[in-house]
């Protein structure tokens, strides 16, 4: 994806005004809506561009949610540096749908410049240390994402631009991260750092510490303890799948194949089709 240079700032030279800025994301988004990618991302550098210039040469202050939210109701126009961070973020998720991670990952380091709390492009990082970085710092920041739930009941959230482009991303963000986080904490055998997030969910059931233990683990005891059963393992110094015998009760594993049967009321009820990510 090249980028394209963006047309001159305002008239002879001017500063772009927020609302005029604002005009241009959602152009950008309409182009994004109808498929025209290489338009809509001149249109976000364009966007950032106009910001840049803007701070006619001096260093641009990250702008924090807390600021935000702090003086919501005394703004009278979106800040610039939260839809300068948006357009980057926009721009680097382009980037990783055509497979350029490194150039994804840099667009995402600079949107969080602008605006450090930005949950999307901070759970777009995480999201590439999980696959492709380390474990532990995906862990790190997906944490960070999640200190940033003490946001979501703010009393501004109802302010219509806080809650489309703040609270609403940052409630996606938090659900997927604490999602990844639970998951990641297991793997890593930090089970009770993983059952305080997985509380969120108001789940009734998880898969028990001693599963997970067995993941990764060349060598097995021959017994392991779950419950009011034990169940044998074979042996192995390989990193082959373990066979495990019976791992669910068999009432249990009735009420499963009852629960998400093909004609289960549980596809319906939940809008499953329809519910998103998870």
């Amino acid at each position: 994806m090249k980028r394209k240079r963006g047309r001159t700032n305002g008239k002879n030279g001017e500063k772009t005004t927020s609302a005029e800025i604002y005009e241009m994301f959602v152009q950008a988004q309409l182009l994004e809506s109808d498929d025209l990618i290489e338009e809509a991302v001149e249109t976000y550098e364009e966007i950032i561009q106009r910001v840049e210039k803007n701070a006619e040469g001096n260093t641009i202050v990250p702008i924090t949610l807390d600021a935000i939210l702090k003086n919501a109701k005394r703004m009278k126009e979106i800040p610039e540096e939260l839809l300068a961070s948006c357009a980057l973020n926009c721009i680097g998720g382009h980037y990783l749908d055509i497979d350029l991670l490194k150039e994804g990952r840099e667009y995402f380091e600079k949107a969080l410049s602008f605006w450090i709390d930005n949950s999307m492009a901070m759970l777009n990082v995480a999201n590439l240390e999980r696959e492709h970085g380390d474990i532990l710092r995906a862990i790190d920041t997906y944490s960070k994402i999640n200190d940033l739930s003490i946001y979501l009941t703010n009393e501004c959230g109802t302010i219509d631009w806080i809650s489309d482009m703040v609270i609403s991303p940052l409630k996606q963000s938090i659900e997927i991260s604490m999602y990844m986080s639970a998951f990641l904490l297991h793997l890593q055998g930090r089970f009770s750092e993983a059952r305080d997030l997985l509380k969120n969910f108001k789940c009734r059931y998880r898969i028990a510490p001693a599963v997970w233990s067995c993941i990764g683990n060349n060598e097995f005891n021959a017994t392991l303890s779950c419950g009011r059963r034990s169940h044998g393992l074979s042996q192995t110094k390989s990193s082959s799948v373990q066979l495990i015998g019976e791992p669910i009760p068999s009432e249990y594993i009735k009420a499963l194949q009852k629960t998400f049967s093909p004609k289960s009321d549980f596809w319906s009820v939940t809008s499953y089709r329809d519910r998103g990510y998870f």
